[in-house]
């Protein structure tokens, strides 16, 4: 799904065994990516909030906001999207997420 306006969240989990994971959107129209580099120490849940108002994306390692993100240029399509570095590694997707208790910058 592309959104071209308004907030959005998910969450990926990370299990401990990834190596190495992009997390972040990508415009296909632009055919640009903006994404972040995750290597997961212990089992992770990456939250992920797109904003189109402020034109970013943001995100939070087990509920826990980090100073983590990517200001993304104008203009849209946005797709979510994750790339994996590794065979073997394993994440899933919730599209359901309930936004962490701290949304807001510190």
């Amino acid at each position: 799904m592309a959104f071209t306006h308004g907030v959005h969240y998910w969450e990926i989990n990370a299990q401990i065994s990834c190596q190495f994971v992009l997390i972040g959107v990508y415009n296909p129209v632009q055919k640009t990516e903006h994404l972040m580099s995750f290597t997961p120490k212990t089992p992770r849940a990456i939250f992920v909030c797109l904003d189109l108002f402020e034109g970013s994306v943001k995100f939070w390692l087990n509920e826990k906001r980090k100073n983590r993100s990517l200001k993304l240029p104008m203009g849209g399509p946005w797709i979510p999207c994750v790339k994996i570095g590794h065979e073997r590694n394993v994440i899933s997707l919730n599209p359901f997420a309930v936004p962490p208790t701290e949304l807001t910058e510190s």
